[in-house]
């Protein structure tokens, strides 16, 4: 969550600061990333079943670090279209495929009686990932904006540099999953498949 929530902060920062959109061109432009974020929901289920949790988390991180360092690339003389249009399409279709096996991971070997504590105990985590990793980007945009005169290019420059601060966030999300989820979402889904021709 620390990588992907702070994208809807500096983008539209971006778009109106350095772009010169209005309010409600900035929330237009965000689209592409939330329409494909949603539509990835629908195909979420047999891409689950099919390949497994922990494998699904792994591409989306992937994707999501693709399009964000693509992102970060921004500067005061991109253009919607050209710079940010298409990583933004790519952002949406990874993070689409975190939220959802994040949670169920959340919550694999939950008793049933502790589900709702669990839940919200996820829940929490999201909320609190993003916070502290929105504050933690906001000073490195502050530490990288620091110039004598503020300008197009300098906000821009601050704004890139904050994306990449995000793509190593979603970094180190993958390295987390790749050490400590992968090896037991292996581990479990034998166990997993000999319940099911048990019953």
């Amino acid at each position: 969550m620390c990588g992907n929530y702070p994208i809807f902060f500096f983008v539209p920062q971006f778009l109106q600061n350095v772009l010169h959109f209005d309010s409600l061109e900035a929330g237009l432009a965000i689209m592409p990333f939330t329409v494909v974020q949603f539509g990835m929901m629908y195909a979420m289920p047999s891409l689950v079943t099919r390949f497994g949790n922990a494998k699904v988390l792994i591409a989306g991180l992937v994707i999501a670090i693709a399009g964000t360092s693509w992102l970060s690339f921004i500067s005061a003389d991109s253009s919607f279209f050209v710079h940010l249009f298409f990583p933004l399409i790519i952002m949406g279709c990874g993070a689409g495929m975190i939220f959802q096996p994040f949670t169920t991971l959340g919550l694999s070997g939950v008793k049933d009686k502790d589900a709702g504590a669990a839940s919200g105990l996820v829940n929490v985590a999201h909320q609190t990932g993003a916070s502290l990793g929105l504050a933690v980007l906001i000073a490195v945009f502050e530490a990288a904006n620091r110039s004598a005169v503020p300008s197009g290019t300098s906000f821009a420059h601050a704004i890139s540099v904050s994306l990449v601060g995000s793509a190593v966030f979603l970094t180190a999300s993958l390295l987390a999953v790749l050490i400590l989820l992968l090896p037991a979402d292996k581990a479990q889904r034998p166990v997993a498949a000999e319940t099911r021709n048990a019953s």
